[in-house]
Formats: structure tokens, C-alpha cells, sequence
């Protein structure tokens, strides 16, 4: 994972110096949200909350390898998210779980309505992306 703060988070760790130490020995990068110290320090992923969409988009532009976006994509934000920051794909976790009474996610326990509704939203971004390349 190439660990990305949320947006107005502390931009530390410096994912595109991360990546590129990376790049000679790996295939893929994950691009996930890096909280720092929250909720358990150095802990990357299954957060729920957005990486910074404009740190992933250099991060897709800067690197010659495939990106795979995570970091709180749900239903609701990730056709802009593929959008704007043009991923080889996405990844969800906490966003496709089911919830509780309280409205928390369950973790590792999916809501399939939820992931056909992602599914959906990805294929109208990729739609969206192949009307802006063919302009």
C-alpha cells in the first residue's frame, strides 16, 4: 500500500517519494488512507474515510505502474473518484459492509446491494472516462 492521508490531514508519509523507492520491485500500487496516529498508529486502510483524491491523482500520473484507489470509496463517491483521479481500478471496504443498527459498518461482512450499486458506478465512470478520452 502506498499510504495517503485524508484530505486536510497531515500529508506524511510522502507518497510519491514512497512510490517511487517502490516502483523498481513491485507491479501495483494500492493507494489507501493513512491516518497517522488515528485510530492506531501507522495503521493503513479500512478507515472509511477518502484518501486525498489529488495526491492519488499524481500518484496515477507520476507512476508508470497501475493504481488501485481504496480508501473509503462507497457507492455515493466513487464515480468521482474514479473520475477524477483515472485509477486502473478501486477498491472497497468499509463503504460495501453492511451496518448495524447504529449505522456502523460491519466489518468484512458485505452489503451485496451496496457493492452491485459500486459496481454500477464504476462501470459509469469508466463510460465517463472513454467520452473524455475519445473528445
Amino acid at each position: 500500500s502506498i499510504p495517503i492521508a485524508s484530505r486536510g490531514h497531515n500529508p506524511r508519509p510522502p507518497a510519491l517519494e514512497i512510490a517511487k523507492v517502490f516502483e523498481p520491485v513491485t507491479d501495483i500500487f494500492l493507494a489507501d488512507t493513512w491516518l497517522g496516529k488515528e485510530p492506531v498508529e501507522g495503521y493503513i486502510g479500512i478507515t472509511g474515510r477518502p484518501v486525498d483524491w489529488d495526491v492519488a491523482s499524481q500518484l496515477v500520473k507520476h507512476t508508470k505502474l497501475p493504481v488501485i484507489l481504496a480508501g473509503g470509496l462507497s457507492p455515493d463517491n466513487v464515480y468521482e473518484a474514479v473520475v477524477k483521479v483515472m485509477p486502473a481500478g478501486a477498491d472497497s471496504c468499509t463503504g460495501t459492509n453492511m451496518t448495524d443498527d447504529s449505522g456502523r459498518p460491519i466489518r468484512f461482512r458485505k452489503d451485496f446491494d451496496k457493492v452491485k450499486q459500486f459496481l454500477s458506478e464504476i462501470r459509469r465512470a469508466e463510460q465517463e472516462l472513454g467520452r473524455i478520452n475519445q473528445e
